[in-house]
């Protein structure tokens, strides 16, 4: 049986991968991670335990990690927590030599092109052909980019996930109040046909960080997530977003964002070096990041990796959770590394 560890698996990703995992056809036994009780990812677990907050105690949180790796006999870790990757990437050697276990990770030099500093991630494309808005990091530039494209601009910060603290900046007035009430900003071209067609599209590459497959999906967003989407196949998208995973050096599931530009050609907007909140989605479809990981990480095979047309939506659902479990996890909040809690 495999043993597969998800790190945040309370949150939109962290359920997906769990979700992912359960439709694979595989025997595997889920381990979840989280900083509290009061998330669901840890019941949905074969096992759960929570760990101390890696933004707290960066160097306790490895070593609660490495004592569940390998008091659980993990063969997999999936990280779902932006944070996470950064500390476990810093620490993969290590990592890998206490446990022995594959963490579904970017490496350093990857994250560090994608989330260090995103006017550096713009120009690193940029300077490999690939289209991305037109971006600058002072303000006084929002004159070049309102005399070429008029407004609205895009105003958002350097360091950031997801789509937290993007703003479609319509006026001088917005420009000023907003500015610097955004650490490190920056402002860039803002990229629309017409229709406002956005696409999330993951891409699995190999270890030489060559694609070896995508699914693209126009989508609609809803409370920052992909709540609506056609997938089908988008040559132009697919081709772009290999290419851009390819050269951030990527290996595994990676996620790029695109929309069409006036012109209808595709624009890379943002990467998402990880598995995104959508990989659920791509799952049920076929294309099963979680599955093709254990497939390719660990059996040393070319994962399947196909998909089918479809439109689909996210819902809302509930998770009952009976008092007894609840309370004997939530009645110790931060564990020790060697302090287990059967949730199933």
């Amino acid at each position: 049986m495999i043993k597969a560890l998800v790190t945040a698996c309370g949150g939109d990703i962290g359920q997906g991968v769990i979700k992912s995992l359960r439709m694979s056809g595989e025997k595997i036994r889920v381990i979840g991670t989280e900083i509290t009780a009061d998330n669901c990812g840890l019941f949905m677990a074969d096992k759960g335990y929570i760990l101390e907050p890696v933004l707290k105690n960066e160097k306790r949180y490895l070593k609660q990690l490495v004592a569940i790796c390998n008091e659980e006999r993990v063969d997999i870790v999936f990280v779902c927590f932006e944070a996470e990757q950064s500390a476990i990437a810093s620490a993969i050697n290590i990592l890998n030599k206490k446990t022995g276990a594959y963490f579904v990770v970017q490496s350093k030099k990857t994250l560090d092109i994608c989330q260090e500093d995103k006017s550096l991630t713009y120009a690193f494309l940029s300077k490999r052909g690939i289209r991305v808005p037109e971006t600058y990091t002072t303000k006084k530039m929002a004159e070049i980019l309102i005399k070429k494209y008029g407004w609205p601009i895009i105003l958002k910060p350097r360091q950031s996930s997801g789509s937290r603290d993007v703003h479609i900046i319509r006026t001088r007035k917005e420009l000023d109040i907003l500015w610097d009430k955004i650490d490190k900003p920056l402002i860039q071209e803002y990229i629309n046909n017409g229709q406002d067609d956005e696409y999330t599209v993951g891409v699995f590459l190999n270890k030489d960080s060559e694609a070896l497959g995508a699914i693209a999906m126009l989508r609609k967003l809803k409370l920052g997530m992909t709540w609506h989407a056609i997938v089908n196949h988008y040559p132009d998208i697919e081709e772009i977003a290999g290419k851009t995973a390819e050269s951030v050096g990527a290996i595994g599931p990676c996620n790029i964002q695109i929309r069409r530009d006036r012109n209808n050609k595709p624009c890379v907007i943002e990467i998402n070096a990880r598995i995104s909140s959508t990989t659920v989605f791509r799952a049920k479809l076929g294309f099963n990041e979680a599955l093709a990981s254990i497939d390719y990480f660990l059996k040393g095979k070319i994962p399947k990796l196909s998909h089918r047309p479809a439109v689909i939506m996210r819902t809302f659902g509930e998770y009952i959770v009976p008092l007894d479990k609840y309370l004997k996890i939530k009645s110790k909040n931060i564990t020790n590394a060697n302090e287990k809690y059967e949730t199933n």
